[in-house]
């Protein structure tokens, strides 16, 4: 759990991203909320996959890699 919501970390940016399962995701949290994920059937090829969805995540959110202040990743067993 990331926990971005206490005093000074209100409005803290986190990339979440997930490849540990068949469903892989990331996701965009600001503060408590999440402003953008996205979930698709994993492949051959992920991780090519999950740097586009991230790059997408970002553009359509407005913000860039330099904007985020923490990145969690969960890649598998």
């Amino acid at each position: 759990m990331i926990n971005l919501s206490e005093g000074e970390n209100s409005q803290k940016k986190a990339l979440f991203i997930d490849a540990s399962r068949e469903m892989a995701r990331v996701a965009l949290i600001v503060g408590d909320d999440v402003i953008r994920s996205v979930e698709w059937l994993i492949g051959f090829g992920a991780g090519k996959e999950v740097l586009g969805k991230v790059d997408k995540i970002l553009e359509e959110s407005g913000f860039g890699l330099s904007d985020i202040d923490r990145i969690a990743a969960h890649v598998g067993p």
